[in-house]
């Protein structure tokens, strides 16, 4: 098991330390683009929409129209929408027809407005994520586990605790340059 350290600013800015919350290894989403860092060096960095970050975080902060050009461009189809349920909740399902669990699809709880399951291929095979124990921490809904499969194999599981949303967290805080300095412990 490891644990992970995480930081999100809106829009888009997600900090992951591995292991330590002062860690030098972990990576870093900034500006549609990934960021791997081990040992305080990027050994990786390129451009990625974070189909997950995007659904799940970032759609509460972007304009409709700037979602769903980035979700377009993902190829989602944004003209199929359908009703369903999924784990006993109603939900909106756009991208996809009854049956197809392959094109890049979102699931969306229809009373409360967050995302239960979102299915995407980005050239490895068919992803899919299922968030569930949905939490309301100062008044804000928290998927507390998250589980990924990939072809339909279980690949990981996140759990989260100890969640807090700080007042205010100043978006320079989030940089690549920054990484090694930033301890996370923020309240």
């Amino acid at each position: 098991m490891e644990v992970w350290h995480e930081a999100y600013t809106f829009p888009g800015k997600l900090l992951i330390k591995f292991n330590s919350k002062d860690s030098k290894n972990g990576m870093l989403f900034e500006n549609n683009k990934i960021s791997v860092i081990k040992d305080g060096n990027v050994t990786v960095s390129k451009p990625i929409i974070h189909d997950l970050l995007l659904t799940s975080f970032d759609v509460y902060f972007y304009k409709p129209y700037e979602t769903m050009h980035l979700l377009d461009s993902l190829q989602y189809n944004l003209k199929l929408v359908r009703e369903d349920k999924f784990e006993g909740r109603n939900v909106i399902i756009v991208g996809a027809k009854i049956g197809d669990l392959a094109s890049n699809q979102l699931w969306i709880d229809i009373e409360r407005f967050y995302l239960l399951r979102l299915i995407y291929n980005q050239g490895k095979g068919v992803n899919d994520i299922v968030l569930s124990d949905y939490e309301k921490i100062e008044n804000n809904w928290v998927a507390k586990k998250i589980m990924f499969k990939q072809n339909g194999q279980l690949v990981q599981t996140e759990e989260y605790f100890n969640i807090k949303f700080p007042k205010e967290i100043n978006a320079d805080y989030i940089k690549v340059e920054r990484f090694s300095e930033i301890k996370l412990d923020l309240g």
